[in-house]
């Protein structure tokens, strides 16, 4: 292997690695986030015609459809059925074990992307999108409820 191949593989796997670090602190964020509210909290509305459960709802499937774009870019296989569309009607619970469930699809994708070597576009750019939602999230919530103590 070149010192230029060797450099730009050890640059990819910097990106990999703090963007691994930016998606556990952003996930993080967001549970703390919610950790304090109540189920009134969550059906409330966050901005004018969207709840917390609207805001929740949107994240886990624009996750699952970032982790199978990078995973098909990366192997090119596409799943469908990771990209499913946003569900409605669901709890707080079911959205965030929608969110583990999009973030292992998100894990496997930057495995993908460390196995395959290469830089064939940015892959890490759409998953660096997936913290930029969470961290946004987050910080809707932490403007609307303060310290989550579920004063509202």
């Amino acid at each position: 292997m070149s010192e230029q191949t060797e450099d730009a593989t050890q640059a990819r796997d910097d990106r990999v690695a703090a963007l691994r670090e930016r998606l556990d602190r952003s996930r993080s964020a967001l549970l703390e986030a919610l950790a304090s509210l109540t189920e009134r909290d969550f059906a409330s509305e966050i901005e004018e015609g969207r709840s917390v459960l609207d805001l929740l709802g949107e994240l886990a499937p624009a996750e699952l459809a970032d982790a199978a774009a990078v995973a098909a870019d990366t192997s090119g296989v596409r799943d469908e059925a990771v990209a499913r569309p946003r569900r409605d009607a669901l709890m707080a619970p079911q959205m965030v074990h929608d969110l583990a469930g999009a973030r292992r699809r998100t894990l496997l994708a930057l495995d993908a992307i460390e196995a395959a070597g290469g830089d064939t576009g940015d892959p890490l750019a759409a998953l660096n999108a997936v913290a930029e939602r969470e961290e946004q999230a987050a910080a809707a919530i932490r403007a609307r409820f303060g310290d989550g103590s579920g004063d509202s």
